[in-house]
């Protein structure tokens, strides 16, 4: 066990904002780190790959105000990118899901959907009574997704009740404050919602039997839709929480509904705490206690399921079919072999999955060890929110954090996980993977006669993506015969965060993989952003699981100049063919140093093909090498 530390904390789920750095890590960093063409010490890109989504000096479109914040966004095989941000002013905040077509030229930034837009029907409850205008938006408290291949959407939104009623007995009521909502061929449409016990007091038949709760009794409705939904085409899939009616116990599953078959086409069960969590011993009938957002693409998802979510010992990531009630396959399981570590079992898997049709990357710890933290609360965010949080937690929130933790890609094709980047491995130097963020609904917030989002409390998460690539040829997808993949993913070497990449296949790096510092909080703010404060440097970097697809790779990020309090933010994105590692560099950590001089040492003599410490190509390793390493001492930039 070691000492507890104090570490930076983010806002109530606002990560990347100006004022100040809102890093969300107190067990953990990540950031991406722009590759350097030629080598360290000055031998770095000439033109930063990366290029500008949207920035605090952008404008919402028709809003008369700029951006002030921004989350991670989302980006699709044809460029396009979807984003959550926000302003602060003057007047009213505009809060908002954007999107913009990066593979055109200067296409623009357009708004999907915003704070105060009527919420599409269901909705017949005019609010104000009497306005004429009906029940809008208030708040989108995840992050949107969007379709690998079309324009096709998904996003939560909280909102006024939609939906006012007359029940049995003459009491009106109003409900339906949350929902699942998709954009499909530029219109949006509720995917999801908690209008399923809505009843017609006439027939006493529900109304919205496509928003019940399946393999419930009729007419049981969804409380809550946490995470972020996920679009595979026109169908959407979601995690769902709700009450079963029949001893008042809560229970969650994965949802998904095809909205290609019209308004009446009904939701259907992928799992759920009715389900058996597969392969048990014989006599064991335990069912999944805790279940997470889905990640869907090519007729399959792919979510975490576990039998309990605070101390798991049973479950994992399964792979099904888009498909009722289908077989679950495990591709990962609590007290299953750890890829590379010698006798190790996995006791947590993180909820965040990234999926492309065959390769799923996820998060896992393994071992006794941890390390203590003290997560303060948040100092920036939504007043309400930070005084339940200082209430709750008025000396920080300890947390156990495990020391034995990585990042891992598994390939459905060849059955194969590959660890991408573990704390074990001494010369990356990786010490963390997970973040934390207080977020949520403060006791007695919302409207109308439900309360549809989990209480505020502090929640930790691992980021990842993976992309198919062809062997070789980053971006395009390979040929099924080998495991050649792309995956990003945050994590902390020490005081250091970053976003990095690992890149498997081609003659460059191998099977082995390589890994790329791509961006990391070392780095000066104007690498990311030319308009950034000169003289800053980037302080939070975040990436989510859409965060790559095919040759796109986008992150949000924010800089600060220490000196001048000048602060800066925005959404970016680059080809992944134009991040390419720095000469010299041999663990990725965007510098070559001592590290990486210990590795030539320890690869001394003749050397394989694809050997990273022959940096001259003579097939061996040598003195040569030793000279030209020198050369190149310093950073990646």
């Amino acid at each position: 066990m070691r000492g507890s530390t104090r570490r930076g904390r983010e806002r109530d789920g606002w990560g990347f904002a100006i004022g100040k750095a809102v890093v969300a890590i107190v067990a953990g960093g990540g950031v991406a780190t722009i590759a350097s063409g030629a080598g360290g010490g000055g031998g770095g890109p000439e033109q930063s790959p990366w290029r500008r989504i949207a920035n605090i000096s952008n404008e919402v479109p028709g809003g008369g105000q700029t951006f002030s914040s921004f989350n991670q966004p989302s980006v699709n095989r044809q460029g396009v990118v979807v984003f959550r941000a926000r302003t602060t002013g003057p007047g009213e905040p505009i809060r908002g899901i954007y999107l913009r077509r990066m593979q055109a030229e200067n296409a623009p930034i357009e708004t999907v959907v915003e704070r105060g837009d009527e919420v599409p029907g269901p909705n017949n409850t005019q609010t104000p009574p009497g306005s004429g205008e009906l029940a809008s938006f208030l708040e989108f408290p995840s992050f949107p997704r969007i379709d690998a291949v079309l324009e096709i959407l998904a996003t939560r939104g909280q909102h006024e009740p939609v939906w006012t009623y007359v029940e049995e007995g003459g009491k009106e009521t109003r409900v339906g404050t949350a929902g699942v909502y998709v954009r499909r061929a530029g219109v949006l449409e509720t995917g999801a919602s908690l209008l399923g016990a809505v009843v017609d007091a006439k027939t006493g038949m529900p109304v919205f039997p496509e928003y019940s709760v399946p393999g419930m009794p009729e007419g049981t409705r969804f409380d809550q839709f946490p995470g972020s939904p996920s679009v595979d085409g026109e169908t959407v899939c979601f995690k769902g929480n709700f009450t079963d009616p029949a001893d008042q116990v809560g229970k969650t599953g994965v949802f998904y509904r095809e909205l290609g078959g019209g308004p009446a086409s009904a939701t259907h069960r992928v799992a759920s705490s009715d389900t058996l969590i597969p392969g048990q011993p014989d006599g064991k009938a335990i069912r999944f206690g805790s279940t997470a957002g889905p990640s869907a693409a090519e007729g399959e998802l792919v979510f975490l399921g576990l039998d309990d979510e605070g101390d798991p010992t049973m479950g994992g990531v399964y792979l099904a079919d888009i498909a009722p009630d289908p077989p679950l396959t495990a591709l990962a399981e609590i007290g299953g072999a750890v890829p590379g570590e010698l006798e190790a079992t996995f006791t947590r898997l993180g909820e965040a999955l990234s999926f492309d049709g065959r390769y799923v990357s996820f998060w896992g710890a393994w071992g006794e060890e941890t390390r203590t933290e003290i997560l303060e609360c948040p100092t920036d965010g939504n007043p309400a929110l930070l005084a339940y949080c200082n209430e709750q937690h008025p000396d920080g929130f300890v947390v156990e954090i495990p020391v034995a933790q990585g990042v891992f890609v598994h390939d459905l094709a060849t059955g194969e996980t590959v660890p991408v980047a573990t704390t074990t491995d001494e010369p990356a130097g990786f010490t963390d993977f997970l973040y934390w963020v207080y977020s949520g609904r403060v006791p007695g917030a919302g409207g109308g006669d439900e309360e549809s989002e989990e209480l505020a409390r502090w929640r930790s998460s691992a980021f990842t993506a993976v992309t198919s690539m062809e062997c070789g040829t980053p971006g395009v997808k390979d040929d099924g015969q080998q495991s050649c993949f792309e995956a990003a993913f945050k994590g902390a070497r020490g005081e250091v965060d970053g976003v990095y990449l690992f890149r498997r296949g081609g003659s460059d790096v191998g099977d082995a993989g390589g890994l790329i510092g791509a961006l990391t909080t070392q780095m000066p703010g104007t690498l990311l952003d030319p308009e950034a404060p000169v003289g800053s440097t980037i302080v939070t970097l975040g990436i989510e699981r859409e965060a790559l697809r095919e040759s796109w790779f986008v992150v949000a990020g924010s800089m600060v100049d220490e000196t001048s309090k000048e602060s800066w933010a925005g959404v970016y994105i680059a080809s992944l063919s134009d991040i390419v590692p720095c000469k010299g560099d041999l663990n990725g950590d965007a510098l070559v140093d001592g590290v990486d001089l210990s590795s030539v040492l320890a690869a001394w003599g003749a050397c394989g093909e694809t050997c990273p410490a022959d940096l001259d190509g003579s097939g061996t390793v040598d003195g040569a090498d030793v000279s030209i390493l020198l050369g190149l001492w310093g950073t990646c930039w």
